[in-house]
């Protein structure tokens, strides 16, 4: 049971009511959405107090919450209303309407009524604070004995107190005394409240529970089965050349006693190293992820229509550089430092990656731990800056380390010198868009990335907006965002998991890998397109959740697949170039998508991206699963090989 307005009104027998003392409790909704329900519950208030006859009592039901009405009437005409909660009885609540005129009427004289600043009356917020409890009011009860229950008139919905043609809706969107913010937060109310199903207390933290535990299930059991397979491949070694593989060392490491220990000693620093700062610098990126549209929209109350022209600006960015930066991009890229001190160290291609892989993996733990952490900072400080503030300290953090466990990497020159002869790589990009027209499958690579990363980028966006607007809850007690991120995090775990167990477990015997990648493709994008599909059908916040669970177990699939793909039907030399020469369009369907206003075309875009992943699922079946299973076919026959372009 919960109060959460009171409020003592001046009814005049025409004109509108004016408000004489309020106290309000919204502890129980977001720290920045108080301001919007502030707003509408003093709306609320009046309205119903306009519509209430002198000598009346009634009480209002508006969706979750109802207004208990008293208008004294009299010379001076005085009126109360408490909003509280449907759970809050009756008789308590005119029980205070009743008390609270009476003791206004003895504390502000009538001629100081006009000014609230020179009449104020305190007792109404410790009036607010006793009648949460409604027991408290049984005193006041038995004095009260003579309030006659059958007066109280109790109406359904407020339509039924409105005059003939009268809509709330209708009020709302005339009203001068709401902001844009207000509107949109009663007319989100009313959406959730009216047509979806409550959401179970903790739902999000059971499922990121389920989640987690079947991921590391998951993990345990993909681990087991490669020691057994490498257990299997050894014992046949052993029996067929005498000598078990895992004992056939490479030469370096024969020709000294203490080599090998040397040379796990300095794997081991490598590993240390790179993955300690990795862990740092990738759960500074994750903590901001759970809420930067909240941030935006909620605490810096933008519309959502400049939140996006505020992603848009990052895309576009990228948009215009990503051509002049790729050829660049394996000297200047992150994990590059981690290559060149692998081979300056003598580290074996076979340990690089099995650093990458547990690099991998650390990035989902991380993900998954820093979406629990943002949603706690957010729970206890009441605010969505804890996470950036977090972030930023990390940064801070990660930089030192950096400073004091990584030596320097200059890059190789060559790469210096051609930079310095064309600048912008027109020569180059004038080759790799050669190199596309004449491919076909490359053009459908090229399309399957901007229609699945392009969706993926919306959806980074849309998410949020979306599960508030199925959400029954919101905008009440706030929806737990990082524990929702955080399940989408593991289901990008468990998507990878899937795919490391087709690829290396489960490879069908009748398909080459390249078939099976393109075949994999085809099928990551088609279930997208699905799961978008009944994410935006579906009304029940459940639904929706597990739906887009599912696209981010596709987004899991999608990059070593694609990975894949381009490292073999791409040559080295292209390969930058090209994969910047992709992303043009990509960021250019994102920053359209986003200038077209996503508030009000949420359900469009998601159609959209439906419709672009199913054309891309069967654009990659008809292109690129024919062009492989050829070059496999020919290469069977011992007439070609399969050649990156």
């Amino acid at each position: 049971m919960k109060v959460y307005a009171l409020a003592v009104l001046s009814v005049p027998t025409s004109g509108q009511a004016v408000s004489l003392a309020s106290a309000s409790d919204l502890s129980s909704f977001s720290f920045y959405q108080r301001g919007s329900v502030a707003e509408f519950m003093t709306f609320f208030c009046k309205t119903v107090a306009e519509r209430t006859k002198a000598g009346q009592r009634q009480s209002v039901q508006e969706n979750a919450y109802v207004a208990h009405v008293y208008n004294r009437g009299g010379p001076d005409p005085l009126c109360s209303v408490v909003v509280t909660d449907q759970e809050y009885p009756v008789r308590p609540a005119f029980s205070l309407l009743a008390k609270i005129l009476d003791e206004y009427d003895t504390a502000v004289p009538v001629a100081s009524r006009s000014d609230t600043s020179l009449a104020p009356f305190p007792a109404i917020h410790s009036y607010l604070s006793k009648y949460q409890d409604p027991k408290q009011a049984d005193n006041i009860m038995k004095v009260q004995a003579e309030l006659d229950e059958t007066k109280i008139i109790l109406h359904q919905t407020i339509e039924s107190v409105l005059e003939r043609g009268e809509k709330l809706d209708n009020l709302v969107d005339r009203s001068t005394a709401l902001s844009q913010q207000s509107k949109m937060f009663y007319k989100t109310a009313k959406k959730s409240l009216l047509h979806m199903p409550p959401t179970p207390p903790n739902f999000y933290q059971v499922q990121l529970t389920v989640l987690a535990v079947f991921c590391f299930a998951a993990i345990l059991l993909e681990r087991y089965v490669d020691r057994r397979k490498k257990a299997g491949s050894n014992d046949l070694g052993k029996g067929i050349g005498g000598e078990r593989l895992e004992e056939a060392e490479p030469l370096n490491d024969r020709q000294g006693g203490g080599s090998r220990e040397v040379s796990r000693a300095v794997f081991s620093a490598l590993q240390r190293n790179y993955l300690f700062v990795y862990a740092v610098v990738m759960g500074a990126d994750w903590l901001q992820g759970p809420y930067v549209y909240s941030l935006y929209k909620d605490q810096y109350e933008y519309p959502e229509r400049i939140v996006a022209l505020l992603f848009v600006m990052g895309f576009t960015s990228a948009g215009l550089t990503a051509p002049l930066v790729g050829v660049w991009a394996d000297k200047l890229c992150f994990e590059s430092w981690l290559v060149s001190a692998s081979q300056s160290t003598g580290v074996s291609q076979s340990d690089l990656s099995t650093i990458f892989g547990q690099a991998t993996l650390v990035n989902g733990f991380v993900a998954s731990a820093a979406g629990i952490v943002s949603n706690e900072l957010v729970a206890r400080t009441e605010g969505f800056t804890g996470p950036f503030m977090l972030s930023a300290l990390l940064l801070g953090v990660s930089w030192v380390m950096i400073r004091g466990m990584w030596t320097e990497n200059y890059g190789g020159q060559d790469a210096a010198g051609s930079s310095t002869t064309d600048f912008f790589q027109i020569t180059r990009l004038r080759q790799a868009w050669q190199i596309v027209r004449r491919d076909p499958s490359l053009l459908v690579l090229g399309l399957t990335q901007t229609c699945f990363e392009g969706s993926m980028y919306l959806f980074v966006f849309l998410w949020v907006p979306s599960m508030q607007e199925a959400s029954a809850a919101f905008p009440g007690p706030p929806l737990p965002l990082g524990y929702i991120f955080s399940a989408f995090m593991v289901s990008m775990m468990l998507g990878s998991l899937i795919y490391t167990c087709i690829a290396t477990h489960s490879l069908p015997k009748s398909d080459p890998p390249l078939v099976l990648h393109a075949k994999l493709s085809s099928l990551i994008c088609l279930t997208a397109s699905l799961s978008f599909a009944f994410s935006y059908s579906a009304t029940s916040p459940q639904t929706r959740f597990w739906c887009f669970c599912i696209f981010e177990a596709c987004v899991g699939m999608y990059y070593p697949v694609q990975g894949m793909l381009k490292g073999t039907m791409i040559s080295n030399d292209h390969r930058a170039t090209l994969a910047a020469l992709f992303r043009v369009p990509l960021n250019v369907f994102v920053t359209g998508i986003m200038l077209t206003g996503v508030s009000s075309n949420r359900q469009l875009v998601f159609s959209g991206c439906t419709l672009l992943l199913a054309f891309s699922s069967i654009m990659t079946t008809l292109v690129v699963v024919r062009r492989t299973t050829e070059q496999a076919a020919a290469a069977a026959n011992g007439s070609a090989g399969l050649r990156p372009l």
